[in-house]
Formats: C-alpha cells, structure tokens, sequence
C-alpha cells in the first residue's frame, strides 16, 4: 500500500517529517489553475518534500469558460512547465472538477479535456493523469470520451473502498483519494489518497 498526501497554498505548512513518519511516501502538490496562475507555495512544496525524501506529483486545476474560446492547451503547455521545472516523478495531473468553473456545458467540458490530454500527451510523450470524481465526471457527458481510458485515474471518493465506484469509461482506478479533510498525527487538514501500486502513474 502506498499512501499518498497532497497539499497547496491552501493548507498549512506541512510538517514534512511528521508525515514521513506516519508512512507517506508520496506528495501532490497543486503547480497551476487555469492559464497564468502558479500555486505560490508550489516550488516551496515541492522542494520540502522531495528533500524530505517522497515521490513528487504535481497538478493543474483546469479551468473552463463558458461561451469563451477554450484556452486548454495554454493551459497545459504552461502547466508541463512547470511539471518539468518540477522533475516530477509521477505523471502529469489535470483535474477536472466544476468548483471555480463558469457553467461550462459538456461540449465545452469534453472539448477542454481531450485538448489538455492531447496537449500533455505530444509535450511529455504519454498521457496525463485525470483527477475527478463519479459526481463530477458522469453528469457532464465525460463517460462518453471512450479513448480517455488511457488516461490513469485518480478517483475522489470519500466512501469505504468496496463502495468506490469508477466512472465510465474506466473499470478500475489508480489512485484513490479517500479523505478531503484528513489529519495526520494531528495536523493537517490534508488531502489524502492511496494507491495498492504507483507503477500505473510513474513518470517513466
């Protein structure tokens, strides 16, 4: 079992060693939203962790407008940027949520997605992976994007692990994140995942 934190400038300054010790091995950190917006403690994060021995991921929070041209491969050229800048060890994260999102409807969803995926896809050679959850996804038309099942996923689902359920057009997932307000040796909150085998969603 590998576990998994994952923290941005909206989480206090994690206690690096503390979280170590309770058996974490890999660290999220959140790089970018939409287009020209970096997370400002994303470097910081990222530098603590990997000193303090973890896996590094980053992820961009992908933005759409409704009614407005589509800037999602902006998006995603600025994001790998930063995901090299990073020597990230794990793939390329997008997630796709609705939260701070302007009333996209699903042609605007499902056109932003393939773009950024595609985006990712020809700048690092394979393809990204796509955070998201059963309610997030399946409402939006996105289970009909069939050729995203090459896409790793990494599912929110605040559930016990029988009772996860994986939106289409994936059968299984990745990673699980499993707590959105999570404490570690008391501190936190953190957000916090695992995953039986990271090999699915390594960087290599």
């Amino acid at each position: 079992m590998v576990n998994i934190v994952d923290v941005s400038s909206n989480n206090p300054q994690p206690d690096w060693s503390g979280i170590v010790g309770a058996g974490y091995t890999v660290a999220i950190v959140k790089a970018s939203e939409g287009v020209d917006y970096e997370d400002h403690k994303c470097k910081l994060y990222c530098g603590q962790a990997r000193d303090a021995g973890f896996k590094i991921g980053t992820y961009h929070y992908l933005r759409i407008r409704h009614g407005k041209e589509q800037d999602a491969r902006t998006q995603a050229r600025q994001y790998v940027t930063i995901w090299m800048r990073e020597s990230c060890d794990l793939r390329p994260i997008v997630d796709v949520e609705s939260m701070s999102n302007e009333a996209a409807n699903s042609a605007e969803w499902s056109d932003a997605v393939l773009s950024f995926v595609d985006a990712v896809e020809s700048m690092v050679g394979f393809s990204p992976i796509i955070y998201t959850s059963p309610g997030e996804w399946g409402p939006r038309g996105l289970g009909s994007l069939k050729s995203l099942v090459r896409c790793p996923l990494w599912i929110a689902s605040y559930t016990n692990a029988p009772s996860v359920k994986t939106p289409e057009p994936w059968t299984s997932y990745s990673m699980w994140q499993y707590d959105g307000n999570g404490k570690i040796d008391g501190k936190g909150p953190y957000d916090l995942s695992r995953a039986d085998d990271i090999s699915a969603v390594l960087a290599i």
